[in-house]
């Protein structure tokens, strides 16, 4: 079978939610000997370079196709065409408008993968697509519940702005199951809300993020705890700082769960790293309990050193990633019920995971274990097959 991904940039590396779950996609239908092919078309010319050069290495990935787009590239111009015509700001930016050829070079494929909602108004100019005999669309949030909260929380000159993308993302989420065959989203709760507001059931698949390649090259950690590396506990949290809901849960641990460890003589760290941590927490008096990293910090010596991985959930959608990866890393995890809902259901009950809304809770738990005991205790737990794209990917392509 021959498949198409469209991801707006590339993949790699995987700096991001959405990077993790396309670059595993292609990984994976590589690995099952479909013929892969990969069209991007947003990043600069310096950016790409540097990525592209990163991607050959790698060696069993698929070339790149690279569209010329003519980006609407201020955002003045985005929002000016968000008031003027039925098409929002980000779907301008994520899916430049399209022009008469500039698809025409890639020709037929058996399978179409558009990443992001925000393909509706290349989608409704079918003409202008090539020969695709089935198209889905990969959901990675509901943009729509994301430009509503920046709405919320926006000073009141931008308000409308958002309101208004809001609206619109709404309107074409519900719309595109009548542009595509299927509606692929990574979460339970986004798929169970997208019907609520007037989707076709029947076109809907759940396809949660997979890590092929991780657990493909995964080999068990020596884990420092074992040798006395750290006498405490390492609580780590990720997610980057320019993102909405990412800070809403940074604050959750620093009000809320801090305190609580504070009072039960918590003599450990909580890591903090993230794309723009040092810049959010710069004007903040935080308590020496924490630890901002540099963004450059290598991941796998991150996950390295952790006892815990954080994850409450205060708003947003999608599922967080970071929870995934701490899964995948076999690292213990305390999470919001709001979090783990959002997992595929066979990951919901796995003994890594703590759920509780009630800092309490989480507090009694890292305070009551020894540095590194549940992580050992789990270390050999098996990969669960929701999260091993072989399986996945065969069990949607065999419909």
């Amino acid at each position: 079978m021959k498949v198409r991904i469209y991801s707006p940039f590339l993949p790699y590396p995987v700096t991001e939610g959405a990077f993790r779950v396309i670059f595993d996609q292609v990984f994976t239908l590589l690995s099952l000997k479909h013929e892969v092919e990969l069209v991007t078309w947003k990043d600069g010319d310096e950016a790409y370079q540097k990525k592209i050069t990163q991607w050959i290495k790698l060696g069993a990935l698929p070339e790149v196709r690279r569209l010329a787009m003519t980006s609407e590239d201020t955002q003045l111009k985005r929002v000016w065409l968000s008031l003027v015509s039925d098409v929002a700001s980000p779907e301008v930016f994520y899916y430049p408008p399209l022009q008469s050829d500039t698809l025409e070079t890639l020709g037929s494929c058996d399978l179409a993968i558009y990443h992001y909602s925000f393909a509706h108004h290349w989608l409704k100019q079918k003409d202008l697509l090539p020969n695709e005999t089935k198209r889905v669309v990969h959901f990675h949030n509901l943009e729509s519940e994301l430009f509503d909260l920046r709405a919320k929380t926006s000073p009141f000159y931008t308000r409308a702005i958002h309101r208004n993308n809001a609206r619109t993302l709404q309107s074409h989420e519900a719309d595109l199951g009548q542009w595509v065959d299927e509606l692929w989203f990574v979460s339970p709760v986004d798929a169970a809300r997208w019907k609520f507001f007037g989707g076709q059931q029947d076109k809907v698949r759940l396809i949660p993020p997979t890590y092929t390649f991780e657990i493909s090259n995964w080999r068990p950690q020596v884990v420092p705890g074992l040798q006395g590396v750290t006498d405490h506990t390492l609580l780590g949290f990720i997610g980057g700082m320019k993102f909405k809901p990412n800070q809403e849960s940074a604050l959750w641990i620093i009000d809320q769960l801090l305190p609580e460890l504070d009072r039960k003589g918590f003599q450990g760290k909580i890591l903090m790293l993230g794309h723009g941590a040092q810049e959010f927490f710069r004007s903040r008096e935080l308590s020496s309990r924490f630890e901002i990293l540099p963004e450059n910090t290598d991941l796998s010596d991150f996950f390295s050193r952790l006892s815990w991985m954080l994850v409450p959930h205060v708003s947003g959608s999608g599922v967080r990633i970071k929870l995934l990866d701490a899964l995948a890393q076999k690292i213990p995890v305390l999470a919001t019920p709001e979090a783990v809902e959002r997992l595929h259901p066979d990951l919901q009950h796995s003994p890594l995971i703590v759920s509780s809304s009630d800092p309490k809770v989480w507090a009694d738990r890292i305070i009551s274990e020894k540095p590194f005991e549940s992580r050992l205790r789990y270390r050999d737990l098996p990969f669960a097959d929701a999260m091993r794209g072989e399986v996945v990917y065969q069990r949607v392509l065999q419909g």
